[in-house]
């Protein structure tokens, strides 16, 4: 079974489900020198989004971000957006507060092409250079 389906069945799992992929499938395989760099925050009082930089070199095999893909030692750099929402809740004055969900997305597309594993006949390659036009543009 892919990480991105064991994913799928550990959410339907609950907590418990959410943690076991994390520690069987996410932290494992993490890249050995992963960096993330804050570009910017923005919050209110249910919601954290932070962009950022990650950075890392493709030195194992990452089921959660490429499955099926392999170690090619290139090195990566893509921009990130999370979002953490929060629900806050107050019993005789004490204020507690949980995460609710969070989200992380990044360009795939982009990771791909930089350890160079997209398929070229896959719908959304793009020509290495744009054909030249015949005759003038429509205006």
């Amino acid at each position: 079974m892919r990480a991105a389906d064991r994913l799928r069945s550990h959410r339907r799992a609950g907590d418990e489900g959410i943690r076991r992929f994390l520690a069987e499938d996410v932290l494992p395989h993490l890249p050995s020198n992963l960096e993330f760099t804050r570009v910017s925050t923005i919050s209110d009082q249910r919601r954290v989004a932070h962009e950022m930089k990650v950075r890392f070199t493709h030195d194992r095999e990452l089921p959660w971000l490429l499955p099926g893909v392999g170690p090619t030692g290139r090195d990566v750099e893509t921009d990130a957006v999370s979002v953490a929402s929060y629900r806050h809740t107050s019993r005789l004055g004490v204020v507690t507060s949980q995460i609710r969900a969070y989200r992380i997305t990044w360009d795939r597309l982009d990771v791909l092409e930089q350890v160079t594993c997209r398929h070229p006949a896959s719908p959304t390659a793009r020509p290495s250079a744009a054909p030249p036009r015949a005759g003038p543009r429509p205006g």
